[in-house]
């Protein structure tokens, strides 16, 4: 046996023990709910403290891979004036690229039958997570979890509910909840059409919120033309991702409910690009109103990332030297006006002024002296803010590597539109205080980058990928596990914690 073959089966069993650490621990968290915890399984407690103990000790990578992360975009430029067309480095003899190879080792994810398994049960999988807080045995009084929860079914809704006509009630949700009327609206009529209660509707309305992310998102990556592979990952990834996970612990509704709309949108917008449809870049244009009627805040954090993603094709307009605008610049252009018109309307109707979101947002939460304390205030939103579900070092790591292998490939709409996410979060990120950089957090496709993350690290060399298959299946295993014990460990705890 040379050294090759011994180093290959030493990390081979590394891999293994790891994985049966990340099993034993799933197993304990999923029999929790189900009340058949005994004494002969009090081993599997101390395995999943190891478990813990393991992830906590990577945790405070965290701020700094996200910082990482949000500045990727910077290697963009730095490569062009280096004039490098790839980020490569060589091992011995193999020569490894962040720009992902085409490989033959996961076409079983690209096949149509095991990519509609994937994405069924990456569906079925969201939904159980949002009800295993409620589960009996871990909440047996059944009371609610989420922080904002109370003010849709303890406040907003039963106002609504308490007006004498439907006219009263449409007018009480635009003038007085005018930041998220259309979500409200919706959960008010399931309550009457129903008959449940507001309680009843808000704290399970995750449960249908969930598998629609995961489809919007797997939507997205499909019109996007990303790898079938990413897009199926991006949908297994959407699972553990801060919009389930933070969503559940703050009790995000309407934040969740627009966040389907923007990848909706987002979906839209990249089938009109591509097949220049007038009918999908106006459904699009109508589904971003939608987002504002919705979620304003997240509205106007997505206007910036769709005007960043209108000044990247205005760059490449004037690269190409084209007499005229292109068909994708006209479109982002009358999306852009479409939505600052809604915007400016909808604020004389209900007397808001004509502020854009977005500057409301910055007003009230940016500032330069947040530049002096980023570092104390990213550590805090990761290690302590919003129950620390944001403290996931392996999915930014992730996130960080797909974005700079999308920055590294950068071919087409997609890449460029993923790219402008980034840039439209950095300056607001920087100097945004503990809100701001969690709405940040939560609103950023970070499953769709820590799934090209996966693929680019599991086809850096095709060679290596091809011959060792089940180093490469095992990976895509212990990641799965990894990150399943992550959100599970957080749901477990929510029941015990007190809620307003």
């Amino acid at each position: 046996m040379n050294w090759k073959q011994a180093a290959s089966l030493i990390v081979l069993y590394l891999l293994l023990i790891i994985a049966s650490i990340e099993f034993v621990s799933l197993f304990y968290w999923l029999v929790q709910p189900l009340g058949l915890y005994a004494e002969s399984l009090a081993w599997t407690q101390n395995i999943a403290r190891l478990e813990s103990q393991i992830f906590y000790a990577m945790a405070p990578l965290t701020p700094t891979l996200f910082t990482l992360f949000i500045f990727s975009w910077i290697a963009k430029p730095i490569l062009k004036i280096l004039k490098v067309k790839a980020l490569q480095f060589k091992i011995g003899d193999k020569k490894f690229s962040l720009a992902p190879s085409k490989s033959t080792a996961h076409q079983y994810l690209t096949k149509r039958c095991t990519a509609t398994l994937i994405l069924a049960s990456s569906m079925a999988a969201a939904t159980l997570l949002t009800l295993y807080p409620y589960s009996p045995a871990l909440n047996p009084d059944c009371h609610h979890v989420g922080v904002d929860i109370h003010g849709y079914a303890g406040d907003w809704l039963p106002n609504m509910a308490n007006q004498t006509s439907i006219l009263q009630t449409i007018n009480y949700a635009f003038s007085r909840l005018g930041d998220r009327p259309l979500g409200l609206l919706l959960m008010y009529v399931v309550h009457k059409t129903t008959g449940f209660s507001t309680w009843t509707v808000a704290m399970f309305l995750p449960a249908i919120l969930a598998p629609l992310t995961v489809l919007a998102i797997y939507y997205f990556s499909r019109e996007a033309r990303l790898n079938q592979t990413v897009a199926s990952l991006a949908a297994v990834f959407t699972i553990f991702s801060y919009h389930l996970t933070t969503g559940i612990f703050a009790g995000f509704l309407s934040n969740w409910m627009a966040m389907i709309g923007v990848y909706i949108f987002s979906g839209l917008l990249m089938h009109s690009m591509r097949l220049k449809s007038r009918l999908h870049g106006s459904l699009a244009a109508l589904t971003m109103v939608l987002v504002l009627f919705t979620h304003a805040g997240t509205w106007g954090m997505f206007m910036g990332v769709v005007a960043a993603f209108t000044l990247l094709q205005l760059f490449g307009d004037i690269r190409a030297k084209r007499a005229f605008p292109s068909w994708n610049m006209k479109l982002l252009t009358i999306i852009l006006a479409v939505n600052a018109s809604a915007n400016v309307l909808r604020n004389c109707f209900l007397s808001f002024g004509v502020a854009i979101e977005v500057l409301q947002v910055a007003q009230a939460g940016m500032s330069m002296q947040n530049i002096a304390e980023y570092w104390s205030t990213v550590n805090y939103t990761f290690n302590f803010y919003m129950f620390r579900t944001f403290l996931n070092p392996l999915i930014v790591f992730l996130s960080l590597i797909g974005a700079l292998a999308i920055l590294t490939k950068s071919v087409g709409e997609a890449h460029e539109y993923l790219t402008s996410s980034l840039l439209a979060s950095t300056i607001p990120f920087i100097l945004g205080n503990l809100v701001i950089q969690a709405r940040i957090l939560y609103n950023l496709p970070i499953s769709i980058f820590a799934a090209q993350g996966l693929y680019t690290i599991l086809t850096l060399n095709s060679n290596i990928t091809k011959k060792y298959k089940k180093f490469y299946a095992l990976a895509i295993t212990l990641t799965i596990l990894f990150n399943l014990n992550y959100a599970l460990r957080l749901l477990f705890a929510l029941p015990s914690r007190e809620f307003p």
